[in-house]
């Protein structure tokens, strides 16, 4: 089967994710997975990115929001939202 914009293979999951981002997180989300440049809009009023894609593995694409924490305006995907929590949760411990 076709592997996902971050070049996963489906392992039976399947997890919808957009994203709103800046015009830099935009360009480097492009220029890092050539494959998600199809599924890359530009928002010409805000100079703005929308990313919408269903995808087979979220760690590329946390990695990607965690890296670019600054660029993002908005996540959506509840099970994208779900790992973001948790590996922020990783990072800063347990009180």
């Amino acid at each position: 089967s076709q592997p996902d914009v971050f070049g996963f293979s489906n392992n039976g999951a399947v997890y919808p994710v957009h994203l709103t981002m800046s015009l830099r997180a935009g360009l480097l989300l492009r220029d890092e997975y050539p494959m998600a440049a199809s599924f890359l809009k530009p928002d010409k009023d805000t100079n703005r990115y929308r990313f919408k894609a269903d995808v087979y593995d979220l760690r590329p694409v946390t990695r990607f929001i965690l890296g670019m924490l600054p660029e993002m305006e908005e996540i959506g995907g509840n099970e994208l939202r779900d790992e973001l929590r948790k590996a922020v949760g990783r990072l800063i411990g347990k009180e």
